[in-house]
């Protein structure tokens, strides 16, 4: 029991100094996302986000569809397709569809 606390007491300061690396890091990471940032107009980062939060409705959107019809609908299939050429081919194996 005491080496065990001995060894727990032993690991402590090491484990701190991982952590407070760990900590400098991020909060370096921080400031250069922060500086990278101020270099992106407002406009162009709305735009970006509205463009990922339509991705992610859509995305919400097709993940609802996919699992009540237990598949893909064909009718969902052919309207994607002349706008996504290949999509279902390169996504169903990841998405684990037929």
């Amino acid at each position: 029991m005491r080496a065990q606390r001995a060894r727990s007491r032993m690991s402590k300061p090491k484990n701190q100094r991982i952590s407070n690396e760990f900590a400098a890091v991020r909060e370096q990471v921080k400031a250069r996302a922060l500086d990278q940032a101020r270099h992106v107009s407002w406009r162009r980062l709305a735009e970006a986000v509205d463009e990922a939060n339509r991705w992610e409705t859509f995305s919400l959107w097709l993940r609802a569809v996919v699992d009540a019809a237990k598949g893909v609908p064909p009718v969902v299939e052919r309207e994607l397709e002349p706008e996504f050429p290949d999509f279902w081919r390169v996504f169903s194996p990841r998405c684990g569809l037929p």
